[in-house]
This record gives structure tokens, C-alpha cells and sequence, in this order.
């Protein structure tokens, strides 16, 4: 956590500044500092003091002049930013989410899902995507015959391994990736079609509509008849399952939807939901962003459909051997506190059993 108190560098004004997020918000006062990543440093950089918020947009959207993305640019060969998110808490543990500057770290992805996309402007890392869904079973049949509110069924992807038709929400729309977004979200001619899709209609009506914010909570039991996001980026399919993106309940057994209707003139915006089963790589010096399937999770899908939605178990050996080995150790320690916590109440039932049975000889030895 950054302390500007404890930095003789750093120069504080009174210009106080408030983000916004959709799981929480944070303010503090503008600062001005040195800052140092690895063996390279940059004097006079503009931060603020709270705990996890880096700006790494484009200077188009900056407010206080230099950039962190520009000075990157300035000091590193590779300048470049790559993300691996992940609240398992099983891999939080022992490995948590990581950023990377200057590097593309291999082992957090999986092999043959990694692609690269341009990006389109100088705002926001965004770049061209298409929506699609799978949609829960009573509606799939539907689908494949019906091009009404769900959409046209998209002959680019076709059916997947079962057979069920993707349905197409959305084809070739601009889609910014933000590490700063809880959510996804959408502009409102897809978040209509889009949650049609993956909810039933009889589904749909037993949720309700969270104010501020326009959030859906629905009961947490309609998950296992939701369906399936699926995004397309430059040709590879990365999908948003039901458990992905229904929340934890609440203790009225609702969970929300991680899925928001978004202001007019914002693009898609790929928030934490997409990119906690997905690794990202942000390249300033070549303009693009690369996107593969997360080690920790996820699952994926070619253009083909021949390998669509996968579940973990069956491509990672290393995530299989990361619990295997992480679930042997937990039950270690388990085992070792159980026999530290038990131990001295056995030593304790010993002795007293033991003073009890001797107690007799010694009164009887003592009257001869």
C-alpha cells in the first residue's frame, strides 16, 4: 500500500479526487512521486493515496498530465502490462492475482487459446468483439429456428459439441477490457437480447431490479438453468459461464447478475467477471491486447465449436496437482492440530485414572 508519509519524495496538493466502482469506491488527494518497477525508475509521477488503483488507460483519458503508460513506455523495452485475476480461494492462497510489467508470463495461461487483437482508439484499451450465447436448454431448440428478440443464429460458429446453436447478440462491436470494472457491461441493445437469452422467461420474472446501480438479482437456483456468454475475439471464442457470473447468495438466497446495462456512448466494457477466468496482455508499443484462457479457469472454444466449454479438470494437470497438493497439506496441518488440541486431554485423563488406581495401594500401604 502506498504511503505518502513514509516517502521523503513524495509532494501532496489539496486536489482531492473520487472513483467510483461497482463494488465499492475510493478517494484521496492527489500526490506527486517517484516510482519504481523492478530496476527502472521514474521521478515525478502523479498518484494518489489509496491501495490498488493504478491508471494504465491511454493518455486520452487522462486528467493530471503524464500517464503511467507513457512513462512505461519511456523506460521499458517491452512495454507492455499483462494481468492474471483469480478470487479462487483455493489459488488466492498460494499464488493470488499478479500483474506483470514488461512480460508475458506462459504459465498463466493455457496452451492454444492465446490471441491478439488491435486496438481501435486512443481511449480505452478496447478492441472488436462479438456476443453470442448458448442458451439455457428449454430454449436452445428455439433458438435454432427463431431469429426474433434472441437473434439470428450465427452460421460463423454453428452448433457446439452437443449440438446446441450459439445465438448471436452482438457482431463487431467495440468492447474496452478495465481491470477498474467489477462487471460486465453492456449498452442496452444488448443487455436486452443478451439476458433474454441466457435467462428463460420464467426465470426473468422471479428477479428484480436493484437500485442504485440497476443491478438483477435473481434466486440463486435459476443458475442451473442460465446460459452461456460467449465472446469473440479476433476468431477465438472465451466464454462466461452461469457460475461465473451469478454472485455468491445473499442470506435471502438471491444472487446478482454480473451483467449492467451501461450509459449511452460507453462501449462494452469487459470488467473483473471476463477477466478473472482470463489472462490479459496490454502492448503499448505495438497497440494491441492479448487475450488467452486463464490457467486457474475458464473455459474456451474454436470457431468451429469443435472445443467449446470445457471444463478445467479435463486440460490442466497442473491445476489438478495445485489442489491435489494444496488439499494434502490442508488436511496436514488439520491433522497435526487435531492430535496438538486432543493430546493434552488423553495426558490429562491418564494421570487421573492412573492417581485414581494407585491412590488405594498407597492408603493401604500407609495404615501397615
Amino acid at each position: 500500500m502506498y504511503d505518502y508519509n513514509s516517502s521523503k519524495t513524495s509532494s501532496t496538493s489539496s486536489v482531492q479526487k473520487v472513483l467510483d466502482y461497482g463494488k465499492g469506491a475510493v478517494f484521496g488527494n492527489l500526490t506527486n512521486d517517484r516510482v519504481c518497477l523492478g530496476l527502472s525508475t521514474q521521478r515525478d509521477m502523479n498518484m494518489r493515496f489509496f491501495d490498488g488503483i493504478m491508471g494504465l488507460a491511454w493518455p486520452g483519458l487522462s486528467r493530471t498530465g503524464t500517464t503511467v503508460l507513457q512513462h512505461l513506455q519511456e523506460v521499458m523495452d517491452y512495454p507492455m502490462i499483462s494481468f492474471s485475476l483469480t478470487d479462487d480461494p483455493l489459488f488466492t492462497m498460494s499464488l493470488g492475482s499478479t500483474v506483470t510489467f514488461g512480460a508475458i508470463e506462459e504459465e498463466n495461461y493455457r496452451d492454444g487459446t492465446f490471441t491478439w487483437a488491435p486496438v481501435v482508439g486512443d481511449l480505452w484499451w478496447s478492441i472488436k468483439i462479438s456476443i453470442e450465447a448458448l442458451p439455457p436448454s428449454p430454449q436452445r431448440e428455439k433458438a435454432e429456428t427463431s431469429s426474433g428478440l434472441l437473434g439470428s443464429v450465427s452460421e460463423f460458429f454453428g452448433a457446439n459439441e452437443s449440438g446446441s446453436a450459439s445465438v448471436l447478440i452482438s457482431e463487431q462491436q467495440l468492447a474496452a477490457l478495465d481491470t477498474g470494472t467489477s462487471y460486465i457491461t453492456v449498452p442496452r441493445d444488448v443487455y436486452v437480447p443478451l439476458l433474454t437469452a441466457l435467462l428463460p422467461s420464467e426465470v426473468l420474472v422471479t428477479c428484480t431490479v436493484l437500485m442504485p446501480g440497476g443491478f438483477l438479482a435473481c434466486p440463486c437456483e435459476a443458475q442451473s438453468s442460465a446460459g452461456t456468454m460467449v465472446f469473440v475475439i479476433h476468431g477465438m471464442r472465451y466464454t462466461v459461464t452461469p457460475a461465473d457470473y451469478f454472485t455468491l447468495p445473499t442470506p435471502q438466497n438471491e444472487c446478482m447478475i454480473e451483467l449492467q446495462m451501461s450509459p449511452d456512448g460507453l462501449p462494452i466494457i469487459l470488467g473483473d467477471t471476463f477477466l478473472k477466468k482470463h489472462y490479459t496482455v496490454y502492448d503499448a508499443k505495438e497497440r494491441r491486447v492479448g487475450v488467452a484462457v486463464s490457467a486457474y479457469g475458464g473455459v474456451y472454444g474454436g470457431l468451429d465449436g469443435s472445443r467449446s466449454s470445457m471444463p478445467i479438470e479435463e486440460h490442466s494437470d497442473t491445476v489438478d496437482a495445485s489442489y491435489r497438493l494444496l488439499g494434502a497439506l490442508l488436511l496436514a496441518v488439520f491433522f497435526v492440530l487435531s492430535i496438538a488440541c486432543v493430546a493434552p486431554w488423553f495426558v490429562r485423563r491418564f494421570v487421573s485414572r492412573r492417581s485414581a488406581l494407585t491412590r488405594p495401594l498407597l492408603d493401604a500401604a500407609g495404615k501397615r
